[in-house]
């Protein structure tokens, strides 16, 4: 760790990352980090990964006459930040003046332009700093008083600066909403930029002198999960991250270690001394949310992949009440009488697939109010290569409900590793999604192997089904495979979209129809059509 802060602290801004993509950056926070390369008109340079171009090339610019911005270089491309520092250097004085007085030109070229002049001793009265020059000089100067009082040698030297108002934040790279990710890898809306963007990411945790390894994050989950289970003053926790990191795992983990018993609905009654957890799936309405507590009450109780818990005012309302803030008694309202309310004295652990910033920018306020309130809120999300790193360590350990161990524990140490290598091999030849994977996609490779194995099977041990199971006996194992995991996270969604006419008929007519409709059939719908079925429910059992 230390080598890593005395290298990080040996680098200098404007040094150009190896992968030619990033540049060292001091952010607005006063630390350095690893930033995406702008050229000169502040778009993306590329992804080629070639990087910039040599300060030692030098090139012929155009500059607007109204404007003085320049724009390209004799080639027609944006000039790098490298080429406009050389260009500088042989501009004439009324070409420089005439950039550094654009007051809505981009800072880190006015910027360079003022430093120029200065160096060759011009008069600077005749310089105009107002404008985007200004506001750039202020944030980087030592003192804010007087911008126009500053040397150059006050100001840090900063060729990579945000062409807007807004700070650079310090961890930019990591959250995919972040409007520099969203430039540079275009919106994230193909594959191809999902896994761009997945690997570039995995390249820049990695340089952070803070990188942690997956096994350590996830000893700090489990840690997490520990305190949660045995603290009583602990009543509210948010666990998020990537699908299938194993959140649900070490949870599970962690309470078999400490004895506390899961509900078991063919033994316990709800409500009962006899169990300590309950896990619950995303509940269906607002109010079927509060009969989970009353039910419940006094337990804790785990929402896995429930979302809407979160971010939709409706359930959030009484999440906030149950999960308190003070000292005080925790009110929710009793779903059997609206004008009555029960102390709520359980604890409430719901995890999400979704990113705390996903959850901001989904719930809005709503969500801020209730994550406010979590005593924990740990997130783990991992890249393709630290999703591998951390199957390696964990794959001929894990447990799946719907895959049993094989008898023959060398056999299946085989199949297991015959997975994973398949798995490494199809992210090598970029054909998995970084955003459909998961731990979770070793479970439906598994489940293909084995159909195809018993497909086999039952064809050679029973010639009358030959006919029946020959399409399935004949596939290749390894096509099966890679299928199964090219297709992580595409859930069975019907071919053919559901009029919402007809889903809000059905309320009408019946609710068990609907909710046949809406849930035995696993009907997915948009997330615009599931708030206004929340909203219909909410009516429909109030």
């Amino acid at each position: 760790m230390n080598n890593d802060i005395e290298k990080a602290n040996a680098r200098q801004v404007g040094d150009i990352h190896p992968n030619g993509k990033w540049v060292w950056t001091k952010l607005s926070s006063g630390k350095y980090d690893w930033r995406g390369i702008k050229s000169g008109n502040g778009k993306s340079s590329g992804s080629s990964g070639g990087g910039q171009k040599s300060s030692s090339q030098t090139t012929s610019t155009k500059v607007t006459s109204q404007t003085g911005i320049i724009t390209t270089s004799k080639s027609g491309k944006p000039m790098s930040v490298e080429q406009l520092e050389v260009w500088v250097t042989k501009a004439s004085e009324d070409k420089l003046l005439m950039l550094v007085n654009s007051k809505n030109g981009k800072p880190d070229m006015r910027k360079l332009a003022y430093d120029e002049l200065e160096k060759r001793g011009f008069d600077m009265s005749k310089v105009d700093t107002s404008g985007t020059l200004g506001r750039f000089l202020k944030h980087t100067t030592s003192s804010n008083n007087n911008v126009t009082s500053t040397s150059a040698t006050d100001i840090d030297d900063d060729p990579i600066v945000d062409d807007t108002d807004e700070p650079i934040e310090e961890d930019w790279m990591l959250d995919r909403n972040n409007k520099e990710v969203q430039r540079l890898y275009k919106k994230l809306g193909t594959k191809s930029e999902r896994i761009r963007y997945d690997k570039d990411l995995d390249e820049f945790k990695r340089a952070r002198a803070d990188y942690e390894p997956p096994p350590e994050i996830l000893a700090g989950l489990a840690m997490d999960y520990w305190h949660f289970l045995t603290n009583p003053k602990q009543t509210f926790m948010i666990s998020s991250g990537g699908a299938g990191v194993g959140k649900s795992y070490l949870f599970n983990e962690m309470a078999e270690a400490g004895n506390f018993r899961q509900f078991d609905e063919s033994v316990d009654v709800p409500g009962d001394g006899d169990y300590d957890w309950v896990e619950l799936g995303s509940p269906r309405s607002a109010k079927q949310f509060q009969e989970q507590l009353k039910e419940h009450n006094g337990k804790l109780l785990v929402f896995d992949d429930a979302d809407k818990i979160l971010t939709n005012e409706q359930y959030n309302e009484t999440l906030k009440k149950a999960a308190g803030g003070g000292a005080g008694k925790r009110m929710v309202r009793d779903p059997d009488d609206a004008k009555k309310s029960f102390n709520f004295t359980g604890k409430i652990l719901v995890m999400t697939n979704k990113s705390m910033s996903d959850m901001i920018k989904t719930g809005g306020d709503d969500f801020k109010a209730v994550y406010s309130r979590a005593n924990l809120k740990p997130e783990v999300s991992f890249t393709l290569s630290e999703q591998i790193e951390n199957l390696e360590n964990i794959i001929f350990d894990m447990k799946w409900k719907s895959q049993e161990l094989l008898d023959d524990a060398d056999e299946d140490k085989k199949e297991r590793q015959l997975i994973l290598t398949r798995v490494k091999e199809n992210i090598k030849r970029n054909r998995i999604d970084p955003d459909k994977f998961s731990a979770r996609s070793i479970e439906d490779a598994l489940s293909q192997k084995r159909k195809i194995e018993e497909a086999r099977e039952t064809v050679k041990q029973s010639p009358i089904h030959a006919k029946r199971f020959a399409p399935l006996a004949n596939k290749n194992i390894i096509q099966a495979i890679d299928q199964a995991l090219m297709k992580a996270g595409e859930y069975n969604i019907l071919s053919q979209p559901i009029d919402e006419d007809i889903i809000f008929k059905a309320y009408e007519q019946s609710v068990t129809a609907a909710e046949d409709l809406l849930f035995n059939k696993g009907v997915v719908l948009p997330d615009k059509t599931k708030t206004k079925l929340e909203k219909a429910e909410t009516l429909l059992f109030e």
